[in-house]
């Protein structure tokens, strides 16, 4: 009988051991292995959702400060009247004809980005202003970045119109186009937003990258963070298990613990950047449950709403909504919760002392892992500043700067609404046009001031001199229009009333006044023109009502004339 040397036996009795050993250092692996891959795909997901939120912030920046441009072409005329820009869903909807061209050298060599509009007067050249790059470049750098993470600005083809930081050698690679084969094809695929990850053409830095359309106009923001910020921990950790799979399972439960406080300090790291991003935001960035309560409030949320992050924490958020819009709140959560995308709106929300704030809101929902929906991320701009720059140029557009009274292009409006009106109804209405006496010589002997002053005092004693429904306008100069509406249907008694308001605006003007030092006596020539409907243009109706004017201004020339 043959028996088995020792060895071999020891062999044989350790050999169910040795299986089991490495059954289970395999099953640690591969388990490890799993743990990690779905480590990894978490900390993608995060990665692309900080680099998404990134772009966001910088293009509704981007978008404002576009959008300013643009108020201020249309407030130089390059935009008929009833063609402005409007507001809806929460961004600035250029008005049709804007034209954005760059990036391009101004005549002082400057690389800028031009926005232009045909001129609304006939045979004008078109109007443009020219914004330089790194004007646009400033709001990249408001975001951090970190030691090699990017923000490029690219226009529709691609070209370069500015980068964080500028590739060497400097503004010299503004306006090329060379970008990497995968943002080509995410764009292609997505033209307005995606993400993607791959080196960058320009500095061959492999980054997870977000893009973002601007809302309204040909340009897009991206953002890359470098890999090595969100690591995914796969190679090193592989050769690492394998190792403590041959070792010992205390070895590998030792392992697998500093394995997740690395990875606990990595994402804790990751996490602190994001945080200190949404701390130094200058807009309120509020997370919110699907039941409306409030989970975080950052540093920008207190300075917007007055109230402090203990306070709100817990609290429903409906605590700042204004009482009309209390409804507001809940189709947002139920279209958030079956998924859908709310886009992007204006509304009001209450500040602590009590006052409203003009608000653009942002909404995205925050998931899990799994894609489930867990609650809503809100990033909230205060546009109460902007609001008002926005009415302040409305205003300056259609009222005299000096009188604060309607300009000839308000004028002419209500004067084609009054003619529509007027038309259905049957009933007359009237334009009066005076000038004033010898305002060039009040000027001359007693300075502009002292004009103004007079101009001030008329169009304020026009206004109480003529009924409510009356519109007073200043033409430019010494010349104001008064239209009369609603003189009723008999031609006869029309003229009568028209003539008795002559009458109270000469006895208006003509009481004296007190222009500083200067006791003035004014006095105005004065003629009008009866309307009823469409018959003749505004344009017509203007030159009759001035030709009537100088016919009682020649009237006049021959009466004394006095001021003390």
């Amino acid at each position: 009988m043959h028996w088995p040397s020792p060895f071999s036996r020891r062999l044989t009795d350790w050999a169910p051991y040795a299986l089991a050993v490495a059954a289970l250092a395999t099953l640690v692996v591969v388990l490890a292995a799993l743990a990690i891959r779905q480590e990894h795909d978490r900390r993608r997901q995060y990665a692309t959702s900080v680099t998404r939120n990134m772009a966001l912030l910088i293009e509704a920046q981007l978008a404002a400060v576009l959008a300013q441009a643009d108020l201020s072409l249309q407030a130089r005329g390059a935009v008929m009247p009833g063609q402005a820009s409007t507001w809806a869903a929460g961004h600035v909807t250029p008005a049709p004809g804007l034209r954005v061209r760059g990036p391009l050298k101004d005549a002082g060599g400057r690389w800028v980005m031009q926005l232009a509009r045909a001129s609304a007067q006939a045979g004008q050249a078109e109007l443009s202003v020219d914004l330089p790059v790194e004007q646009l470049g400033a709001i990249l750098d408001r975001v951090e970045l970190g030691r090699h993470g990017a923000a490029t600005i690219r226009n529709a083809e691609l070209a370069l119109v500015y980068r964080q930081p500028l590739p060497q050698p400097g503004t010299a690679g503004i306006g090329g186009n060379g970008v990497s084969a995968e943002l080509r094809q995410a764009i292609a695929a997505q033209p307005e937003a995606g993400d993607y990850a791959a080196a960058t053409a320009m500095d061959g830095v492999a980054r997870i990258n977000a893009y973002q359309r601007v809302d309204g106009y040909p340009l897009y923001v991206l953002v890359g963070l470098p890999e090595d910020d969100f690591p995914s921990g796969w190679s090193r950790r592989d050769a690492a298990l394998l190792t403590i799979a041959a070792l010992t399972l205390l070895v590998s439960a030792y392992a697998a613990l500093q394995l997740y406080r690395t990875s606990r300090r990595q994402i804790n790291a990751a996490y602190h950047r994001y945080e200190a991003i949404v701390e130094s935001s200058h807009d309120a960035i509020i997370c919110k449950a699907l039941d409306g309560t409030v989970l975080s409030w950052n540093a920008a949320a207190e300075r917007i709403y007055g109230w402090t992050a203990a306070e709100m924490l817990g609290q429903p958020l409906s605590r700042i909504f204004p009482p009309e819009r209390q409804e507001e709140e809940a189709p947002i959560l139920s279209r958030l919760q079956r998924g859908d995308t709310v886009e992007p709106f204006e509304t009001e929300r209450l500040h602590r002392d009590g006052r409203r704030i003009a608000l653009s809101v942002a909404i995205s929902p925050v998931r899990d892992a799994q894609g489930r929906i867990l609650g809503a991320s809100k990033i909230a701009r205060d546009i109460t500043q902007q609001k008002r720059m926005e009415a302040e140029i409305r205003d300056m557009a259609f009222h005299d700067a000096l009188t604060r009274l309607p300009n000839r292009r308000l004028l002419l409006d209500r004067m084609h609404h009054a003619q529509q009106t007027h038309q259905r109804t049957g009933s007359w209405a009237a334009l009066l046009f005076l000038d004033l006496d010898r305002f060039k010589e009040l000027n001359d002997q007693h300075g502009h001031e002292a004009g103004d002053r007079m101009l001030i005092e008329v169009a304020q004693r026009l206004r109480h001199a003529v009924r409510e429904s009356d519109t007073v306008a200043r033409l430019g100069g010494d010349e104001f229009v008064v239209l009369c509406e609603n003189l009723g249907p008999d031609a006869v008694l029309a003229r009568e009333a028209v003539l008795a308001i002559e009458a109270k605006v000469g006895d208006a003007i003509g009481r004296p006044m007190q222009l500083g030092e200067l006791h003035y006596h004014g006095r105005a020539s004065v003629g009008h023109r009866l309307f009823l409907g469409n018959e003749d243009t505004s344009d017509q109706i203007l030159h009759d009502a001035d030709s009537a004017m100088y016919a009682d201004k020649q009237r006049r020339q021959a009466q004394p004339y006095t001021s003390h």
